[in-house]
């Protein structure tokens, strides 16, 4: 007589010998990846690297997208108060005005640009809300040369079509001092033989942007300055201008004091990716969306705009 257990014995030998995982072992162990070995719970270093990619690609989103709403959104904010300050009179027209302050409209009906608000200041922070007068030159409509810088590509790029102008276009600037026609004289580049020095008694109005040169790998990007005359008597300075300027409000600078706060952002970011994976496993994932989604939206958006100003102020 055959014996049962004997015959399950001999069953199982026929199926060859059991595996780890077939009785409960630990699973064989992963093999390197690359050549690198990751641990056994990559969620947080594989969230990091998520974030990395997505920051990346937010600046480029915000760059070309977002930032030409930004400037508008500004630039409407910055008219409704320069407005109310023509009416009030009280648009300064001279001595130490505080950065960001607007202190003039600008029209160049040639290019399409109609009642652009001019801002004192020309770091590449001020020039995110729309054009720039540099503080070491004279107001507009004053005797000297007036220098107004813009953007070319970002942030609504009011300053793009400048290089289309053509000897004998007319622009008109508002400042608290009245109203004044320029007629342009001619577009330079660097090198380029600039018009002779103004007279105690002529303005002349210089704006300056950049343009690319190049293509390809070798693309870069240049100063492009564009020199118009005032059309009619100058006005007379009402108080002392600054003399010099910071290296960050010069041609083609970058505002390197924004870095602090491009690294605080993205420390913040990476704490708030990281406590939302811990929400995660305490609230559940919507919860955890709802609280987090918001809060890294804003962090994305502070630290692209902390990056930009890192970019020459004229693109």
């Amino acid at each position: 007589m055959i014996d049962a257990q004997q015959i399950d014995f001999e069953l199982l030998d026929s199926f060859g010998p059991v595996a780890d995982a077939d009785v409960g072992g630990p699973p064989p162990p992963r093999r390197p990846l690359f050549g690198f070995r990751w641990p056994a719970n990559p969620s947080t270093i594989f969230w990091i690297l998520i974030t990395v990619s997505i920051v990346s690609l937010w600046c480029v989103f915000f760059a070309v997208v977002l930032s030409p709403v930004q400037e508008h959104r500004s630039q409407r904010n910055l008219y409704a108060e320069i407005r109310s300050h023509l009416v009030a009179e009280t648009v300064p027209t001279g001595g130490d005005i505080p950065a960001g302050t607007p202190i003039a409209l600008l029209q160049v009906p040639a290019i399409g640009l109609h009642d652009v608000v001019v801002v004192e200041g020309t770091t590449a922070s001020n020039l995110q809300n729309g054009p720039g007068h540099r503080r070491d030159t004279p107001m507009p409509g004053q005797a000297g040369v007036s220098v107004i810088m813009g953007r070319s590509l970002l942030f609504g790029a009011p300053f793009a079509d400048i290089g289309e102008l053509q000897t004998g276009a007319l622009m008109t600037v508002t400042t608290g001092q009245g109203t004044f026609n320029y007629r342009v004289d001619s577009l330079r580049r660097p090198g380029e033989l600039g018009p002779p020095a103004v007279t105690a008694t002529a303005g002349r109005l210089t704006l300056i942007t950049s343009e690319g040169v190049g293509k390809g790998l070798d693309a870069t990007r240049q100063p492009l300055y564009l020199d118009a005359t005032l059309l009619g008597p100058v006005q007379s300075a009402t108080a002392v201008r600054p003399t010099t300027v910071d290296s960050s409000e010069t041609t083609m600078s970058g505002d390197t004091s924004s870095l602090p706060d491009l690294i605080v952002w993205l420390l913040a970011l990476i704490a708030a990716v990281i406590g939302g994976q811990w929400l995660q496993g305490r609230w559940g994932r919507r919860q955890a969306a709802l609280v987090c989604i918001p809060v890294v939206l804003a962090l994305l958006w502070l630290a692209a705009e902390s990056a930009s100003q890192l970019l020459p102020n004229l693109m």
